[in-house]
Protein backbone atom coordinates (compact mmCIF):
# COMPACT_ATOMS: atom_id res chain seq x y z
CA UNK A 1 0.00 0.00 0.00
CA UNK A 2 1.13 3.55 -0.80
CA UNK A 3 0.47 6.68 1.24
CA UNK A 4 -1.61 8.21 -1.55
CA UNK A 5 -3.98 5.25 -1.23
CA UNK A 6 -4.83 6.27 2.33
CA UNK A 7 -5.32 10.02 2.40
CA UNK A 8 -8.81 10.16 0.86
CA UNK A 9 -11.81 8.11 2.02
CA UNK A 10 -12.91 7.16 -1.50
CA UNK A 11 -9.99 4.79 -2.08
CA UNK A 12 -10.94 1.16 -2.75
CA UNK A 13 -9.04 0.11 0.35
CA UNK A 14 -11.63 1.93 2.46
CA UNK A 15 -14.71 1.22 0.40
CA UNK A 16 -14.50 -2.53 -0.15
CA UNK A 17 -16.58 -3.44 2.91
CA UNK A 18 -19.70 -1.41 2.20
CA UNK A 19 -22.74 -2.58 0.27
CA UNK A 20 -22.85 0.33 -2.16
CA UNK A 21 -21.33 0.53 -5.60
CA UNK A 22 -18.07 2.45 -5.85
CA UNK A 23 -19.74 5.32 -7.71
CA UNK A 24 -22.23 5.84 -4.85
CA UNK A 25 -19.69 5.47 -2.06
CA UNK A 26 -18.81 9.17 -1.81
CA UNK A 27 -22.47 10.20 -1.68
CA UNK A 28 -23.38 7.71 1.03
CA UNK A 29 -20.27 8.45 3.04
CA UNK A 30 -21.12 12.16 2.96
CA UNK A 31 -24.69 11.41 4.04
CA UNK A 32 -23.35 9.38 6.96
CA UNK A 33 -20.99 12.20 7.98
CA UNK A 34 -23.86 14.68 7.68
CA UNK A 35 -26.00 12.48 9.92
CA UNK A 36 -23.28 12.08 12.58
CA UNK A 37 -22.48 15.80 12.69
CA UNK A 38 -26.09 16.87 12.05
CA UNK A 39 -24.92 19.03 9.17
CA UNK A 40 -27.43 21.36 7.59
CA UNK A 41 -27.22 23.66 4.60
CA UNK A 42 -26.90 27.27 5.67
CA UNK A 43 -29.81 27.96 3.32
CA UNK A 44 -32.01 25.65 5.44
CA UNK A 45 -32.03 27.99 8.44
CA UNK A 46 -31.45 31.35 6.74
CA UNK A 47 -33.20 33.12 3.87
CA UNK A 48 -31.06 34.09 0.87
CA UNK A 49 -31.53 35.87 -2.41
CA UNK A 50 -29.64 33.96 -5.10
CA UNK A 51 -27.95 34.65 -8.42
CA UNK A 52 -28.76 32.98 -11.73
CA UNK A 53 -25.07 32.86 -12.64
CA UNK A 54 -24.04 30.19 -10.12
CA UNK A 55 -25.78 27.87 -7.68
CA UNK A 56 -25.19 28.17 -3.95
CA UNK A 57 -23.91 24.59 -3.97
CA UNK A 58 -21.37 25.41 -6.67
CA UNK A 59 -20.09 28.64 -5.12
CA UNK A 60 -21.26 28.61 -1.52
CA UNK A 61 -19.59 26.99 1.47
CA UNK A 62 -20.03 23.26 1.96
CA UNK A 63 -21.81 22.29 5.24
CA UNK A 64 -18.86 20.06 6.20
CA UNK A 65 -16.48 22.97 5.63
CA UNK A 66 -18.68 25.25 7.75
CA UNK A 67 -18.62 22.62 10.49
CA UNK A 68 -14.83 22.71 10.37
CA UNK A 69 -14.85 26.53 10.50
CA UNK A 70 -17.19 26.48 13.49
CA UNK A 71 -14.82 24.08 15.26
CA UNK A 72 -11.87 26.33 14.42
CA UNK A 73 -13.70 29.38 15.78
CA UNK A 74 -14.39 27.57 19.06
CA UNK A 75 -10.68 26.82 19.44
CA UNK A 76 -9.13 30.10 18.27
CA UNK A 77 -11.85 32.53 19.44
CA UNK A 78 -11.26 35.18 16.76
CA UNK A 79 -12.91 38.58 17.09
CA UNK A 80 -12.35 39.99 13.61
CA UNK A 81 -12.55 38.30 10.21
CA UNK A 82 -11.48 39.35 6.72
CA UNK A 83 -13.07 37.58 3.75
CA UNK A 84 -11.91 37.95 0.15
CA UNK A 85 -14.73 36.86 -2.16
CA UNK A 86 -18.18 37.47 -0.66
CA UNK A 87 -20.25 35.85 -3.43
CA UNK A 88 -23.86 36.26 -2.15
CA UNK A 89 -22.88 36.43 1.51
CA UNK A 90 -23.43 32.91 2.82
CA UNK A 91 -20.08 32.58 4.59
CA UNK A 92 -20.15 36.13 6.00
CA UNK A 93 -23.66 35.51 7.33
CA UNK A 94 -22.51 32.28 8.96
CA UNK A 95 -19.69 34.15 10.72
CA UNK A 96 -21.78 37.18 11.67
CA UNK A 97 -24.40 34.91 13.26
CA UNK A 98 -21.61 33.90 15.66
CA UNK A 99 -21.11 37.52 16.70
CA UNK A 100 -17.88 37.96 14.76
CA UNK A 101 -17.05 41.29 13.14
CA UNK A 102 -16.60 40.59 9.43
CA UNK A 103 -15.04 42.71 6.70
CA UNK A 104 -15.79 41.18 3.31
CA UNK A 105 -14.66 42.23 -0.16
CA UNK A 106 -16.48 41.37 -3.40
CA UNK A 107 -15.20 42.32 -6.84
CA UNK A 108 -18.42 41.87 -8.82
CA UNK A 109 -21.24 44.37 -8.42
CA UNK A 110 -24.06 41.83 -8.87
CA UNK A 111 -22.80 39.55 -6.11
CA UNK A 112 -22.08 42.53 -3.86
CA UNK A 113 -25.63 43.84 -4.27
CA UNK A 114 -27.19 40.43 -3.57
CA UNK A 115 -24.97 39.96 -0.53
CA UNK A 116 -26.03 43.35 0.86
CA UNK A 117 -29.68 42.29 0.56
CA UNK A 118 -28.91 38.97 2.23
CA UNK A 119 -27.17 40.63 5.17
CA UNK A 120 -30.22 42.82 5.77
CA UNK A 121 -32.64 39.94 5.30
CA UNK A 122 -30.79 37.85 7.89
CA UNK A 123 -30.30 40.74 10.35
CA UNK A 124 -26.49 40.58 10.34
CA UNK A 125 -25.62 43.91 8.68
CA UNK A 126 -24.46 45.41 11.99
CA UNK A 127 -21.65 42.83 12.16
CA UNK A 128 -20.53 43.11 8.53
CA UNK A 129 -18.58 45.73 6.64
CA UNK A 130 -19.17 44.95 2.97
CA UNK A 131 -16.82 46.46 0.37
CA UNK A 132 -17.21 46.40 -3.41
CA UNK A 133 -14.12 46.48 -5.61
CA UNK A 134 -10.82 44.85 -6.47
CA UNK A 135 -9.21 43.40 -3.35
CA UNK A 136 -5.77 44.51 -4.53
CA UNK A 137 -6.91 48.14 -4.40
CA UNK A 138 -9.10 47.98 -1.30
CA UNK A 139 -6.55 46.13 0.84
CA UNK A 140 -3.88 48.76 0.23
CA UNK A 141 -6.08 51.20 2.15
CA UNK A 142 -7.32 48.74 4.78
CA UNK A 143 -4.79 49.17 7.58
CA UNK A 144 -6.52 46.87 10.04
CA UNK A 145 -5.42 43.63 11.70
CA UNK A 146 -7.60 40.52 11.59
CA UNK A 147 -7.58 37.34 13.65
CA UNK A 148 -9.02 35.17 10.86
CA UNK A 149 -8.63 35.64 7.10
CA UNK A 150 -10.53 33.68 4.47
CA UNK A 151 -9.03 34.00 0.98
CA UNK A 152 -11.38 32.66 -1.67
CA UNK A 153 -11.93 35.21 -4.46
CA UNK A 154 -9.76 36.27 -7.42
CA UNK A 155 -7.62 33.13 -7.52
CA UNK A 156 -5.51 34.39 -10.40
CA UNK A 157 -4.25 37.10 -8.03
CA UNK A 158 -3.92 35.06 -4.84
CA UNK A 159 -0.24 35.92 -4.47
CA UNK A 160 -0.53 39.70 -4.88
CA UNK A 161 -3.53 39.80 -2.55
CA UNK A 162 -1.78 37.67 0.04
CA UNK A 163 1.34 39.85 0.01
CA UNK A 164 -0.77 42.91 0.84
CA UNK A 165 -2.49 41.01 3.64
CA UNK A 166 0.94 39.95 4.93
CA UNK A 167 2.05 43.57 5.04
CA UNK A 168 -1.06 45.21 6.50
CA UNK A 169 -3.50 42.82 8.11
CA UNK A 170 -1.90 40.09 10.21
CA UNK A 171 -1.47 39.72 13.95
CA UNK A 172 0.79 37.16 15.51
CA UNK A 173 -1.21 33.91 15.47
CA UNK A 174 -3.61 35.17 12.81
CA UNK A 175 -5.18 32.22 11.00
CA UNK A 176 -5.36 32.31 7.20
CA UNK A 177 -7.64 29.89 5.34
CA UNK A 178 -7.02 29.67 1.60
CA UNK A 179 -9.71 27.91 -0.42
CA UNK A 180 -9.62 25.92 -3.68
CA UNK A 181 -5.86 25.44 -3.72
CA UNK A 182 -6.14 22.35 -5.96
CA UNK A 183 -8.24 24.33 -8.45
CA UNK A 184 -9.89 21.29 -10.04
CA UNK A 185 -6.52 19.53 -10.27
CA UNK A 186 -4.90 22.20 -12.45
CA UNK A 187 -2.02 22.66 -9.99
CA UNK A 188 -0.93 19.08 -10.67
CA UNK A 189 -0.27 19.87 -14.34
CA UNK A 190 3.32 20.64 -15.23
CA UNK A 191 1.95 23.59 -17.19
CA UNK A 192 -1.32 24.92 -15.81
CA UNK A 193 -4.30 25.23 -18.17
CA UNK A 194 -6.15 28.15 -16.54
CA UNK A 195 -5.07 31.60 -15.36
CA UNK A 196 -6.65 30.85 -11.98
CA UNK A 197 -4.70 27.62 -11.72
CA UNK A 198 -1.54 29.53 -12.58
CA UNK A 199 -2.31 32.09 -9.88
CA UNK A 200 -2.88 29.42 -7.25
CA UNK A 201 0.28 27.56 -8.23
CA UNK A 202 2.41 30.72 -7.93
CA UNK A 203 0.90 31.38 -4.52
CA UNK A 204 1.64 27.83 -3.33
CA UNK A 205 5.22 28.12 -4.55
CA UNK A 206 5.59 31.28 -2.49
CA UNK A 207 4.11 29.63 0.61
CA UNK A 208 6.36 26.60 0.22
CA UNK A 209 9.44 28.81 0.59
CA UNK A 210 7.95 30.97 3.35
CA UNK A 211 8.89 30.13 6.94
CA UNK A 212 6.74 32.79 8.62
CA UNK A 213 3.81 30.41 9.02
CA UNK A 214 2.78 27.10 10.46
CA UNK A 215 1.01 25.37 7.59
CA UNK A 216 -0.97 22.33 6.59
CA UNK A 217 -3.27 21.26 3.77
CA UNK A 218 -6.65 19.55 4.12
CA UNK A 219 -7.65 17.59 0.99
CA UNK A 220 -11.32 18.55 1.36
CA UNK A 221 -13.64 20.95 -0.46
CA UNK A 222 -11.32 21.68 -3.40
CA UNK A 223 -8.27 21.76 -1.17
CA UNK A 224 -7.87 24.00 1.88
CA UNK A 225 -4.57 25.52 2.98
CA UNK A 226 -4.30 26.52 6.65
CA UNK A 227 -1.69 29.02 7.81
CA UNK A 228 -0.93 30.45 11.25
CA UNK A 229 1.30 33.51 11.50
CA UNK A 230 4.27 32.74 13.74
Amino acid sequence: MKYFEKYLPNQKFYSNLNNFSQKNYEKNLYLKISNILELKKITNHNQFFKTKLHSSIEMGSNPLFLSFINFLIKISKPKSVLEIGTFVGLFSTFLAKRNLKVTTIEKFKEFFSIAEKNFKKNNVSKNITSLNGDANNILKKLKKKFDLIFLDGDKGNYLSIFKIIEKNNLNKNSIIIVDDIFFHGDIINKKTITTKGTGVKKFLSYIKKNNKYYKTILPIYGGVLLLIKK
